[in-house]
């Protein structure tokens, strides 16, 4: 099944516009960023410069591959979320 612009709600296609947009100021992959463009991704993320909290309800895994990941699962199940960050 091939999936077109056809297939797609506006709002997922606007989406799709600014993000490659915003992609396209970024380094290509492999090289590094500047100490600029550094420093403005650590300002711009949530908390500033404050260290990142490991939550203790969160449990790590590691999955096929010896993928780890870590998993935080609600008393109560209404959806999936899952987040894979670009960072190493």
């Amino acid at each position: 099944m091939t999936i077109t612009d056809e297939d797609c709600l506006p709002e997922t296609l606007g989406f799709n516009e600014q993000f490659e947009a915003a992609a396209a100021s970024r380094p290509a992959r492999g090289q590094a960023p500047s100490a600029a463009t550094l420093a403005l991704l650590r300002r711009n993320r949530l908390g500033g410069d404050t260290p990142p909290v490991r939550l203790p309800h969160g449990q790590d895994r590691v999955v096929e591959g010896a993928v780890k990941v870590r998993v935080f699962v609600p008393d109560h199940v209404d959806g999936v979320y899952l987040h894979v960050h670009g960072g190493g």
